[in-house]
């Protein structure tokens, strides 16, 4: 039995998927996941107001750890996944990609990765892009 557009759409939307029609293709999106973007984006518009007016959380912020953090933050962000998938790749069959891999191991080896890369890489294409100027 062959199902037609309009029932797949109904059938999407009563299980709490909006979908969302654009150049012809249909793509669906959970509604659920989409609050909690909402959410996330109201705590960190909360949290830069926070930093931008709260003199305890400026000097929190100032000092070198969270400096660090923030120097390193887009090599963290662009190493982590790979420090995860090799970790896990690693365990072999021992645990699973979503199991409870010892988050110790993750954070230190994705940091001291992502020094490197900011080391190695980062760093230098910042200034090349100052000196383009």
């Amino acid at each position: 039995m062959e199902v037609s557009e309009a029932q797949r759409l109904k059938a999407m939307e009563d299980e709490n998927r909006r979908p969302l029609l654009l150049h012809g293709h249909t793509f669906t999106t959970n509604t659920s996941l989409m609050v909690g973007n909402w959410i996330t984006m109201v705590g960190a518009v909360g949290l830069i107001v926070l930093t931008l007016n709260a003199s305890l959380a400026r000097r929190i912020l100032n000092r070198k750890s969270p400096q660090f953090l923030g120097k390193i933050s887009f090599s963290l962000y662009l190493v982590h996944p790979i420090v995860l998938h090799a970790l896990t790749f690693a365990c072999h069959d021992r645990i699973s990609m979503w199991g409870q891999f010892p988050i110790y191991i993750t954070i230190t080896a994705s940091l001291m990765l992502a020094y490197l890369f900011w080391v190695a890489v980062e760093r230098y294409f910042i200034s090349l892009s100052r000196s383009v100027r």
